[in-house]
């Protein structure tokens, strides 16, 4: 299962909200309810569409964006994606 990935999207789409990106959580929210394996995937798409736009603007946001990304990456790999 991917448990650490989900938990690590519920942490950056609460901080979003919490940064007032309420549309973008809902967005990231949305993608974490999504069957296992197009869940990662929605969230590696996410993530990547996030970090272009948070990496000039929002340092936190991006590091919690990139660990996400990572760990969603390394649990593809794991399962032959």
């Amino acid at each position: 299962m991917a448990d650490e990935p989900v938990r690590k999207a519920h942490e950056l789409a609460d901080k979003l909200e919490a940064e007032g990106k309420k549309e973008e959580a809902a967005r990231l929210r949305a993608t974490i309810n999504g069957p296992v394996d197009g869940l990662l995937f929605a969230l590696r798409e996410f993530c990547q569409t996030l970090l272009t736009a948070v990496e000039a603007f929002d340092m936190s946001t991006e590091a919690l964006v990139e660990d996400l990304r990572t760990e969603v990456e390394s649990h593809l790999r794991r399962h032959g994606h």
